[in-house]
Formats: structure tokens, C-alpha cells, sequence
């Protein structure tokens, strides 16, 4: 309470310890108070340092907010690749500036392939959530031109769900991946830290096939991703995402072309 009415000392004083023992949340309010010196002295170091925690426990505002310290350079060595990764990583769970953040970076091209349809998809769901300049940048017809047609893609068969009838003998991995593609696109249903997790996830029984997971490096650790199908394009991808089984959509699922998740396996975000 202190915070909403200016008594941003106060704030400090209770979100630091917090912070210290790792609350999300206070690491979060923490790293935005050191970004706007707001009750202490502004160091964008420290505000990097304290998002980058934050972020790492999945706390959407700050992975936003890191992705906009990577891109701008504040506190830290500028690198558009790793503002698109946290964009990205807010986008999925649904925050509305990070959907918005990460549809302009697909629009202009910048930290990763350029990609109207993508963008497009992006920037809808942030302007569905409220945000004008997502609104501005879908009216403004002049930033979307045709996109290149790759005669591959036309040729792809789409690899659509099936009933699942029993658990997986063999659980694809990145070799099956990264025969896929790179112009097709895909379903990213699930992300972790803990393999656990995606292997009983891939064990539920309406997972449709064929399904596989990959592992990456983000900054040092290991992250598991379970992704589903091979589709032609994005509006096929779409398609599909609303037909799989509610259990199964639980972690917001986003979609992804092939030639990123080749990017994720080959080359760790460092």
C-alpha cells in the first residue's frame, strides 16, 4: 500500500528482504523501483540484475521488462536476440505488453526472421487486450507487406492429431525435430525446467501425436519444451490449436515455426 501512495521508502524497506529470499513479485517491484530510481538511487544494473531473477521464476511483467532492457541496452550489453526470447517467454503467458513487444520485433524483423502472420497474431491478442499501440500497428496497413511464398511450403503435408490410443513406445527428440522444415510451423504446448514434468505431461492419455519434446540452454540452465504437429502454415497451425483437448491447452500453447525451435536446440541463449 505504501508504494501506490508514494511511500516508495517504505516499499523498499518490505520488498527487499523479500526479494532476498527469492519473492518473484518483490524482485520484480524491486528491479522497476532501481529502473526508475524510485525510492533509491536508479541503477539499471541492479534493475537488470533483479528482473533477470524475477523472470527466471516465470513472473510475465518482469520477462517483459528484461526483453526491453535487452533491446534498448540498459544495464546490460544490448542483444535484440535475447529481447525477442523474453518477449516471447511473456507473450505465452499472455501478457499483453509482451505479446505487443514481441508482434513489433516479428513485424520489423529485428532479433529473429521477419514474420507478418506471425506478428499479426501477436499484436491481435494484445489489441484484444487493451493495448492502442497494438491497435495502431494492425490499421497501419502500410508495415505489412505480402509475405514470400516458399513453393516447399505449399508442398507440406499437414501432420494433423490423432486419437491417442496408447502412450508413446518411443518419445520423438530433437533428431525427429530437426528433420522437420524450418519453413513449417508447429504447437509449443509446454515449457520447463524439470524433465519430470514434461515426461508426465507427454504421458497423459489426449496427448495427440505426433508430439515431441527438445531440450535448450537458456542463460546456463536447461529448459525442456514439448511441442505438437507439423503444419504448413501459420493459419493451419491455428486451425489445429483450437482443436486440442482443453487438459492439454492448460499452458497456453503458442505457435512457433520450425526454424526457431532449430535455433533454440543448436544455439543456447547465452
Amino acid at each position: 500500500m505504501g508504494f501506490l501512495f508514494g511511500f516508495y521508502n517504505l516499499a523498499r524497506d518490505i520488498w527487499i528482504p523479500l526479494a532476498n529470499d527469492g519473492h518473484a513479485k518483490s524482485q520484480a517491484n524491486l528491479a522497476w523501483m532501481y529502473q526508475t530510481g524510485k525510492g533509491v538511487d536508479k541503477d539499471l544494473k541492479l534493475a537488470y540484475e533483479w528482473y533477470l531473477q524475477a523472470a527466471l521464476q516465470n513472473h510475465n511483467i518482469a520477462q517483459n521488462n528484461l526483453g526491453v532492457m535487452y533491446e534498448q541496452g540498459w544495464g546490460v550489453r544490448q542483444n535484440n536476440r535475447r529481447a525477442v526470447y523474453w518477449y516471447r517467454e511473456a507473450a505465452s503467458s499472455g501478457y499483453s505488453y509482451g505479446q505487443f513487444n514481441l508482434g513489433k520485433m516479428l513485424l520489423d524483423g529485428i532479433g529473429t526472421e521477419k514474420n507478418p502472420k506471425e506478428a499479426a497474431y501477436w499484436l491481435g491478442l494484445a489489441a484484444v487486450q487493451g493495448v492502442d499501440e497494438a491497435k495502431g500497428l494492425l490499421i497501419n496497413k502500410a508495415k505489412w507487406g505480402a509475405e514470400q511464398q516458399h513453393s516447399n511450403v505449399a508442398e507440406l503435408k499437414v501432420i494433423a492429431p490423432t486419437p491417442k490410443q496408447h502412450q508413446l513406445k518411443e518419445v520423438l527428440r530433437e533428431n525427429w525435430i530437426l528433420t522437420q522444415p524450418a519453413t513449417a510451423f508447429t504447437l509449443q504446448l509446454l515449457s520447463s525446467k524439470d524433465e519430470n514434468v514434461v515426461a508426465q505431461y507427454l504421458a497423459d492419455p489426449h496427448m495427440p501425436d505426433p508430439s515431441a519434446y527438445f531440450k535448450s540452454m537458456v542463460l546456463g540452465e536447461a529448459w525442456y519444451a514439448v511441442i505438437y504437429g507439423v503444419f504448413p502454415t501459420f493459419e493451419e497451425a491455428q486451425k489445429y490449436m483450437r482443436l486440442l483437448p482443453p487438459g492439454i491447452t492448460r499452458y497456453k500453447p503458442w505457435i512457433r515455426k520450425f526454424a526457431d525451435v532449430h535455433g533454440a536446440i543448436q544455439n543456447p541463449v547465452e
